[in-house]
Order: structure tokens, then C-alpha cells, then sequence
């Protein structure tokens, strides 16, 4: 009897404290106060989510190995002046180890009055070379005269842009005087006129006399 009247006094202190009419709006504030905590949790979840998908990332990335740039290979050029029976003469930049046919394209090609029995179009240019390709009406001047052997024998050689083959096939002119007379146009920018070969050493005023009918710089 004693135990069912503390019951009811419990009760009744419990319900004067908590007022039924009071009862839906406690719900409400628990519930908003439930919301609240689950977001909250939620964005601790996701921040910790997120901080180890950035750290396994970070480790993937470090492990791969970013290749370097390769490095553009810069061909060394050549300035050729080229004059005559070409569509467009002038100077143009080329390739260095570039040949006369390399010249001739760059420049429009040859026009229909070129002589083309008078160049040697496989020769091989150097820097500051100065090439004419002469006409048909210059044919005599350039008209190789071939010996038994195919080579052009005291044929006219342009001492500015014949090759050493070339300037070997003059009376008197070995591997030596061919080498110091290429050097010398090279360094001077070739020779004005024909009697400035003698400005080689080695090539004297007899020497000059044998190959001077057979020479030229135009």
C-alpha cells in the first residue's frame, strides 16, 4: 500500500513539472535538437572522408613522374646569294650541308633560259656562298669539256662557288690550293675580281697566268 502511494506521489510531482499541454511543443525541440546533432555529425563524417581521399590522392600523385620537355634540335643555318637564270634571285637562309639544287628550289626554280649543263647542282654550299646560274646565251663560257674519265676538264670554274672537286680540275690547283682558296672566300666573303686568287699563298702571277682563261667570279 505504501509502495502504490509513492508511485502516485511520483507521478504526481512528475506531471506538475511536465505540463501536458506543453507535451507537443517538448516534441518539436527534441526533434530540432536531434536534427541538428545529426548534421552536425554528418559534416564531421564527410570532413574526415574527404581528409583521407585528399591523403590516398597525395600519395598517388607523388609516385608519378612527370616526364621533362623534349628539347627542339636547331638546325644551324647557312645565308647563300643567288643570282641569274632563277625565277626569284636574291638571298635565302638554308639548311646547313644544303646544295645548289636546295638554292635553285628555294629560289622558284630555274627559268626556261638557264643553262643547266653549267652548274653542278649536287655541290654542297657554304656560308656567305654566292651562286649564278648562268644563261643559254653564256653557254660557251660554261660548256664543260669532259675527258675520257667524266671529269669537266678547263671548263670555266666560278672560283666563289665551285666546289674543291671543281677548283682541282684547274692547271696547277691541288687539294692544298683548292682547301686555302675555299677557307679564303669563306672568311672574305669570295673574290671580286679573278686576279684576287692571288691573294692565296702559294698562288703566284705564273701560276695565276695558266688558269686565268679558265676562272671567273660573276
Amino acid at each position: 500500500m505504501k509502495q502504490k502511494l509513492r508511485r502516485t506521489t511520483f507521478l504526481d510531482k512528475f506531471f506538475e513539472v511536465v505540463d501536458l499541454k506543453n507535451i507537443g511543443s517538448l516534441a518539436v525541440v527534441v526533434l530540432v535538437v536531434c536534427v541538428v546533432m545529426l548534421i552536425v555529425l554528418g559534416s564531421i563524417f564527410i570532413k574526415k572522408g574527404n581528409s583521407g581521399e585528399q591523403k590516398e590522392y597525395s600519395k598517388q600523385t607523388a609516385g608519378v613522374i612527370t616526364p621533362a620537355p623534349t628539347p627542339t634540335v636547331v638546325m644551324p643555318k647557312i645565308l647563300v646569294h643567288i643570282k641569274g637564270e632563277v625565277a626569284s634571285p636574291g638571298l635565302y637562309e638554308l639548311e646547313k650541308g644544303s646544295r645548289v639544287n636546295d638554292a635553285v628550289t628555294a629560289a622558284g626554280g630555274l627559268t626556261k633560259n638557264a643553262y643547266v649543263e653549267g652548274i653542278n647542282l649536287a655541290e654542297r654550299l657554304a656560308d656567305g656562298a654566292e651562286l649564278y646560274i648562268p644563261s643559254k646565251s653564256e653557254s660557251k663560257k660554261y660548256a664543260p669539256k669532259a675527258t675520257t674519265s667524266g671529269v669537266k676538264k678547263n671548263a670555266i670554274v666560278n672560283i666563289n662557288t665551285a666546289s674543291r672537286a671543281e677548283l682541282m680540275t684547274l692547271n696547277g690547283i691541288g687539294e692544298a690550293y683548292a682547301d686555302r682558296i675555299i677557307t679564303y672566300r669563306n672568311e672574305n666573303g669570295g673574290f671580286e675580281k679573278i686576279e684576287d686568287i692571288m691573294k692565296i699563298k702559294g698562288i703566284s702571277t705564273g701560276r695565276f697566268e695558266k688558269i686565268k682563261d679558265y676562272i671567273c667570279v660573276d
